[in-house]
């Protein structure tokens, strides 16, 4: 990870606590098309880092971000001959991609299983609101400033302001803020709720958000992980569902060790030690253990893409999409119209296998290339945490049917990457579906590689 260089990020981890700096401060930190590629990609390696346990992100410069580069977004219409330009719907529909990609960017961050604080100073202005307000955390120095400037040239906030904003701070002020533009001061932000400490200085404040990092990282990583997914599932849903997602998590991912070793550490009046995250565990499961489970099912290869977010699926036999039939990416399983008896069927399949594989076969598949040697008791614990998320869908699956909420375009609440597909057509033994949906939108390119179709 600190190989790998960014145009608009420096990031760097010590002792489990991920430094994510915006590192353009001669162009205000702008949010340019590098930026929200970047962040996409930013965001997916730091979920990837078994090492990270949080993330401090900051700035350079003057100011934390002075938003949207708008010029490096233009449509580019008024250049083409009016002969020549698309019609008002197409233009339209280009303006609503985009708008979903970058949402999608934005969404990544809020995703990511680690909690993230944001460190503001100076200006953090239209799309930099967006920004923060997808972060857990935030706090500020005296100089900063909170703006929703889209309004101040003639737009609505669309990237994630007018939908987050409300949740932190009074709806009234919320919308005072957006009908006129004005700047929120960092003491009205604190006395408001948005930000949760203000400091004297750009330097005071890197240190109080580091001090709360450090004091994060010391606690087990997999208690932190749930505290954020059910935190975020439960500000989305109602008491009573977000009460059985909390005990449906505890069941799953509750760790025994951890727990041990944080009330040993309490009593004899010493910091605690947690194991890691079990390395490339996304990779084991999402890889690894599906293609040593669904390798004898019979794949068809997607036959065309249309419009960026069409894909045209050959299809078996007409009607077949009724059935079952699941659209494949790099890492997660997607289903479109397909019965939660099938998923719940399939998933069972998955568990049989993976208690039958023998450790080394296993070792095998996921450290394919690696010089590591095999390690019998590393297998087995990566296959029990496989065991314990794949039971976890299966739990999730049940109550959904039963509380009548299981649609039919749906994938996991724990998937990392989530793609929502709407069958559009079907014609002869194709089937016409559009991409509805993301929250990591820079693979959309990869999204339905392969498509599966079991009858």
């Amino acid at each position: 990870m600190a190989d790998k260089k960014y145009k608009c990020f420096d990031i760097s981890v010590s002792d489990h606590v991920a430094n994510l700096v915006l590192s353009r401060p001669d162009e205000l930190n702008t949010m340019s098309r590098d930026f929200w590629v970047e962040l996409g990609d930013v965001c997916e390696e730091i979920n990837r880092n078994s090492e990270i346990r949080v993330v401090v992100m900051s700035s350079t410069g003057k100011h934390f971000c002075a938003g949207m580069d708008l010029s490096a977004f233009s449509n580019g219409v008024d250049n083409i001959p009016d002969d020549k330009k698309p019609d008002n719907s197409r233009i339209g529909e280009a303006v609503y991609r985009v708008a979903k990609e970058l949402q999608g960017y934005i969404s990544s961050l809020e995703k990511i299983r680690v909690p993230v604080i944001a460190a503001i100073q100076g200006g953090c202005v239209g799309g930099a609101v967006d920004l923060v307000t997808a972060c857990d955390i935030r706090m500020a120095s005296n100089d900063a400033f909170f703006c929703i400037q889209e309004i101040n040239i003639g737009m609505a906030a669309d990237v994630g302001t007018l939908q987050r904003l409300p949740k932190l701070i009074p709806d009234s002020k919320m919308r005072e803020m957006a009908y006129t533009g004005r700047r929120m001061y960092a003491e009205e932000a604190k006395d408001a709720g948005l930000v949760s400490d203000v400091f004297e200085s750009q330097e005071k404040l890197l240190e109080g958000a580091n001090k709360i990092a450090n004091e994060i990282a010391s606690k087990s990583p997999v208690a932190i992980y749930g505290l954020k997914a059910v935190m975020n599932y439960s500000r989305d849903h109602n008491v009573n569902d977000s009460l059985e997602y909390n005990a449906l998590w505890s069941g799953a991912m509750l760790s025994q060790k951890d727990m041990t070793e944080a009330m040993t550490a309490n009593m004899e009046k010493r910091e605690a030690s947690f194991d890691k995250l079990v390395e490339r565990i996304h990779e084991m499961i999402s890889m690894g253990i599906n293609n040593l489970a669904y390798g004898d099912f019979r794949v068809g290869k997607v036959i065309e893409i249309l419009d960026d977010d069409m894909v045209k699926i050959k299809m078996k036999k007409p009607g077949v999409l009724k059935n079952k039939m699941r659209i494949s990416s790099h890492r997660t399983y997607h289903w479109v119209g397909g019965g939660a008896e099938d998923r719940i069927e399939d998933i069972t399949q998955l568990l049989e296998a993976l208690n039958k594989k023998d450790p080394r076969t296993l070792w095998e598949h996921y450290s394919s290339g690696s010089s590591e040697p095999f390690d019998e008791e590393k297998v087995k614990i990566k296959r029990d945490e496989g065991i314990k998320y794949l039971n976890f869908e299966i739990q999730m699956i049940k109550e959904k049917l039963k509380n009548n909420t299981y649609g039919e375009n749906t994938t996991s609440d724990m998937d990392d990457m989530s793609y929502f597909m709407e069958v559009i057509e079907t014609i002869d033994s194709v089937a016409i579906a559009r991409i509805t949906g993301s929250t990591a939108p820079v693979y959309r390119v990869r999204i339905g590689d392969y498509v599966r179709i079991d009858n």
